[in-house]
């Protein structure tokens, strides 16, 4: 029986702090009312749901925008990408153009290199055949 009653009194002490624990868990009359004032009113929830239904269509407009810019981006890349194809082809016949000429240009740098040369030799050939003449011209006379 001792044995029975150290474990009513054990169960006593544990009801005793679990009910202290939840009485100090447990708030107020004052302080449950000062919650509630804080609480927000239903006309400030109508106030709040109509904003947010405001705002909700302004997002749908703001997305219907974002979809139409979108889409004009789409139009300026595609003919950004048209350009840029016209580009490279005027591109490639200017570098052909460019590139023709500048042959030309090999072309008479090769033979003005040839007739240089040419002229060279004749002009050696003809005071050569100067030097002669004056030889021949002494004997004779």
């Amino acid at each position: 029986m001792a044995e029975l009653l150290k474990e009513a009194l054990a169960s006593k002490k544990e009801l005793d702090a679990a009910k202290k624990e939840l009485l100090d868990k447990l708030v107020s009359k004052e302080e449950f009312k000062q919650v509630v004032a804080e609480l927000p009113t239903r006309e400030s929830l109508e106030v709040v749901a109509n904003e947010v239904g405001r705002l909700s269509s302004g997002m749908a407009d703001v997305k219907g925008e974002l979809n139409e810019i979108k889409w004009r981006m789409g139009q300026m890349e595609e003919k950004v990408t048209s350009l840029e194809t016209k580009f490279d082809e005027k591109f490639d016949i200017l570098l052909n153009a460019v590139d023709g000429v500048a042959n030309k240009f090999d072309i008479m740098i090769t033979e003005k290199a040839a007739i240089d040369h040419a002229l060279t030799r004749q002009d050696e050939r003809l005071d050569t055949h100067e030097v002669r003449i004056r030889r021949l011209e002494k004997k004779i006379a």
